[in-house]
């Protein structure tokens, strides 16, 4: 996120010509530092926030995600974020059902996908292959039976459920059901947090190497 930051910054200031030999030298030699750094060690790899981790998982299920119909119950910013990381994903076969209508349809709108009214949440679900669920709600809307009934009509075909929601929006108890594949938030936390130890782990390599580099840098300077 920084570094794109820092790219941009660097754009601008090439476009209005106030970036001279020196800066010029300095930013390019740091972008090779961190293309390096991103290419050489474990620092970016692994998601580390709950949604892309749901996403990744979803991907290393079905292979690609392009041909599969999501279904995210709720709009809210879990949901915007996760519709994010499916798109640059290759998810194009998007449906927001939530509570209010209006919010499914503005989200819907806005990146290109479809409304499910809430009513239809419990009769239409079968027709998904990945349902994403992170609403408000203070008991389960998806309960064991309903995803019973959905499976039969999927011809008991896989349904990847990922339930990112506190309280739980999906009865736990639906993890037994065979083909179902369920994760809550805790086991997307966990995932995220050995992720993000393994990230950590590379830290004091990155920073030796670019140390090197800066000192490198400095002394051709003097």
């Amino acid at each position: 996120e920084i570094l794109g930051q820092v790219k941009d910054a660097y754009s601008i200031a090439g476009q209005r010509k106030t970036v001279g030999p020196l800066l010029n030298r300095l930013f390019q030699r740091t972008f090779q530092a961190a293309k390096w750094v991103r290419t050489h060690t474990s620092i970016g790899r692994g998601q580390v926030s709950v949604g892309t981790v749901a996403v990744d998982l979803a991907l290393k299920i079905f292979g690609d995600l392009e041909s599969r119909k999501i279904l995210l119950v709720g709009a809210g910013e879990i949901s915007e974020r996760t519709i994010t990381a499916l798109k640059n994903r290759g998810a194009t076969a998007l449906t927001i059902c939530n509570r209010t209508d209006h919010r499914a349809m503005d989200l819907a709108n806005l990146y290109g996908g479809n409304a499910l009214p809430f009513d239809q949440l419990s009769s239409s679900i079968g027709q998904y292959d990945i349902a994403i669920c992170s609403t408000s709600s203070p008991s389960a809307i998806l309960t064991q039976s309903t995803l019973k009934t959905a499976l039969k009509k999927r011809s008991y075909q896989p349904l990847f459920v990922i339930d990112l929601a506190l309280p739980r929006d999906v009865d736990e108890t639906a993890a037994k059901l065979e083909n179902i594949f369920l994760y809550n938030i805790d086991d997307l936390s966990q995932i995220a947090d050995d992720n993000l130890a393994q990230r950590r782990s590379e830290v004091d390599r990155c920073l030796e190497a670019l140390t090197d580099r800066a000192e490198y840098f400095w002394s051709n300077l003097r």
